[in-house]
């Protein structure tokens, strides 16, 4: 099954072609190909010591990030044994996927040629990603080829470029294919075309909708991501009191987090959680202050939430999270950037955002709480039965789809609203 020939990179690269970005492209195609033969030579130097790899399962889960593996462990914890298997990007060598994206270069030029002046700019800025997608997407299909026994795909990511190939090809092997969130997500999104989607909310499912035309069964359940919270929540330490937790993303400058900080020492505790993607050490700079810092490579967000009872953070998903934790937040710009509300928590009442340290002082003094609609606008499982325990249903669910008795699965647990989507009863 070669159809590479046939794939549409500006549906695979959707978030590459829908996403507005101020950078600049490479004015000549003959650099972004130069740029590209290097990368193909440093990375199929070794390409002799790699082969494929290929699933005996009946059920792949996609682990491909440390998010998709916190999303997607708790549904295969609750498969049976000889059931499921974990497909990592192991399983897809980069020096296959940059042998394949070469011998199909002419396939790009073709694509390019074909392309609006704004397709060929978008497509010479994202040189890198748009000419491998033609090798990713033939790695994927060979994976898909050989491994026969396949007959669910677990994913949770909807917009990478592996994603949407492995979501391509398992479409073309006829595969059923369920989503579920690894993270808030955004309107520049692709449109959901998954056989099965377990959504967040309505939140998510809002913005899907002004995404395009939605194909599939949607079922607004929550992400089993949310799942350790119900866990945590049962070990919830008792000495948070009077605690701040300060999230830090990498836009975000030092200096004002620094600043935040020794306005806050002498009256809370806190504690301070740079980005996975950023160094630690100079925020050790701050132990000196009796600060203390959460390691996000040791400890996972919701542990670092576990030990706090407010949150403090420029944009970020963490707001939600602390949410769901029945943790106030309070966003406050630490980046040179102009606030903008991204993901909307502010538009919508879900957290409080203060524009000076003045006014977070009096937010903290004045106190804040969470509204239970607003968190479930975000999240339908808050407060339910159903909390803590979207893993075991979506295990249950792919059980009952190997069985040829999802139907009744349906029936018995969910309704189906007046807009064609599934609810909890």
């Amino acid at each position: 099954m070669k159809n590479t020939r046939c794939i549409d990179i500006y549906d695979i690269n959707h978030i590459l072609f829908s996403a507005p970005t101020r950078e600049k492209p490479l004015k000549n195609l003959f650099f972004c190909l130069l740029h590209f033969v290097y990368h193909f030579f440093k990375h199929t130097v070794l390409i002799r010591k790699y082969r494929y790899s290929y699933a005996t399962k009946k059920v792949l889960l996609f682990f491909l990030s440390s998010n998709n593996n916190r999303t997607l462990k708790p549904i295969l914890t609750k498969l049976p044994e000889g059931v499921a298997q974990e497909v990592f990007p192991q399983n897809f060598p980069i020096s296959l996927v940059y042998w394949h994206s070469f011998m199909r270069l002419p396939l790009f030029f073709r694509d390019y040629f074909k392309a609006t002046k704004e397709k060929r700019e978008l497509m010479r800025l994202y040189y890198i990603p748009i000419i491998t997608t033609y090798g990713w997407f033939r790695v994927v299909e060979i994976f898909f080829e050989n491994s026969v026994n396949t007959r669910v795909v677990v994913l949770a990511n909807d917009h990478t470029t592996i994603c949407r190939c492995i979501l391509t090809a398992a479409k073309q092997k006829d595969l059923t294919i369920i989503y579920t969130q690894h993270a808030s997500v955004s309107e520049d999104f692709p449109p959901l075309s998954f056989t099965y989607s377990f959504l967040d909310g309505v939140e998510s499912l809002e913005k899907y909708q002004k995404a395009g035309e939605i194909k599939g069964s949607v079922f607004l359940t929550g992400s089993p991501r949310f799942d350790e919270i119900a866990l945590l929540k049962e070990r919830r330490r008792a000495n948070v009191e009077n605690c701040i937790g300060i999230a830090v993303n990498t836009l975000d400058d030092f200096n004002k987090v620094k600043e935040l900080c020794l306005q806050l020492k002498d009256y809370y505790k806190l504690i301070v959680r740079p980005h996975p993607a950023m160094p630690i050490g100079e925020f050790a700079k701050l132990n000196k202050f009796g600060i203390a810092l959460s390691d996000s490579k040791e400890e996972t967000p919701f542990e670092f939430l576990s030990k706090i009872n407010v949150l403090i953070s420029n944009e970020s998903a963490i707001h939600l999270d602390a949410a769901l934790f029945g943790k106030p937040s309070i966003v406050y710009n630490f980046s040179p950037e102009q606030f903008r509300d991204v993901y909307g928590y502010v538009k919508k009442g879900l957290v409080k955002y203060t524009p000076s340290i003045l006014e977070l002082k009096r937010a903290l003094a004045e106190g804040l709480s969470i509204s239970t609609e607003k968190a479930q606008y975000y999240y339908a499982a808050y407060h339910t039965p159903l909390d803590g325990h979207i893993g075991p249903l979506i295990a249950n669910f792919i059980q009952a789809k190997l069985n040829n008795n999802e139907q009744a699965f349906i029936e018995q647990l969910f309704r189906k609203d007046e807009s064609g989507f599934y609810l909890y009863k």
